[in-house]
């Protein structure tokens, strides 16, 4: 078995000698016979869940429960040192659910205050900070959908937000407030949870999610997974700069994550860039591609390639 960052658990049959071997032959025929339908080969080698159900009933990934952990220990724990928080990870942590140590440091690399030393670690992030921050991004997200002359929907976990001008639902119009989203996927239940969307029914919808964590299992792997994907479809993961190196961390090392950014036409863009696209005017989606990228082309020379194929 091997543990995967994004998921509890992946099987990956290797190669070994000696008297493993009959019991690795019996665990590939059981894997490759025709009539085994719960496991799918996702890698060479390496085999996740293949039904619905039994992947919405598997544990919440440990990536993402490490680096909460992580986030909670600096926020509440006070200054520690860095020996100190090993030794309380550890803890929180056992038996198969035991990060290895290269997960725990991208986790507090992504964390830490610049200001923190081995004796005194500390986090900038603050929970109230990134939730006004979140809102105060979809606001945008909110009125530049309105200004590029497409319909806009805010998730309804979201439209009770409180902006300076009001609530997040005061910018929607009536009509977006009463919208039917089964226009824009079958998925009308799961579109309802999306952060932000701007849509021209019957021909193309933008999705947003807006995360300050690199938590993306709840995302990618379950309310998206749950929205086929559709050459219309085109959807942005907004991420926080701070996280990207962790985002990063991940993908590398989960094909699950991977495979759902390549299935459902997913773009990365950190936030920062992504309010500098929303400030321009005029507005033109063309102009967003250099923001896009854990690598954008603002931050960086190189050639520029088409943003939704072609």
């Amino acid at each position: 078995m091997d543990r995967l960052g994004d998921s509890a658990f992946v099987v990956q049959v290797g190669e070994f000698s000696g008297p493993l071997d009959l019991l690795l032959t019996l665990i590939r025929d059981e894997l490759t016979r025709p009539t085994q339908r719960r496991l799918v080969e996702i890698e060479p080698g390496r085999w996740w869940l293949a039904d619905r159900e039994d992947r919405d009933a598997a544990a919440v990934p440990l990536a993402d429960r490490v680096e909460w952990a992580v986030f909670s220990l600096l926020s509440t724990a006070g200054p520690i040192s860095e020996a100190a928080f090993f030794e309380r990870i550890a803890s929180l942590f056992t038996g198969h659910d035991l990060p290895d140590e290269g997960l725990v440091r991208a986790c507090l690399d992504s964390y830490r205050s610049l200001a923190s030393t081995s004796d005194r670690m500390i986090t900038g992030d603050d929970l109230l900070r990134r939730s006004q921050e979140h809102t105060e991004l979809l606001a945008r997200i909110t009125d530049a959908g309105h200004r590029l002359g497409m319909r806009v929907w805010i998730g309804r976990r979201e439209q009770s937000r409180r902006t300076r001008d009001g609530l997040l639902a005061d910018r929607l119009t009536e009509r977006e407030r009463r919208a039917y989203l089964g226009g824009i996927s079958r998925a009308s239940e799961e579109l309802a949870e999306v952060d932000g969307i701007w849509y021209i029914r019957g021909k193309v919808a933008f999705l947003f999610e807006v995360e300050w964590t690199a938590m993306l299992g709840e995302p990618l792997l379950r309310r998206h997974a749950r929205i086929p994907p559709d050459d219309s479809l085109i959807r942005f993961l907004v991420i926080a700069p701070e996280r990207a190196e962790l985002v990063r961390y991940k993908l590398e090392r989960s094909p699950l994550l991977r495979a759902a950014l390549d299935e459902a036409n997913w773009h990365i863009v950190k936030a920062d860039h992504l309010r500098s696209f929303l400030a321009r005017d005029p507005l033109d989606l063309a102009d967003l591609e250099p923001y896009l990228g854990l690598d954008p082309l603002v931050e960086r020379s190189g050639e520029q390639l088409p943003l939704f194929g072609g």
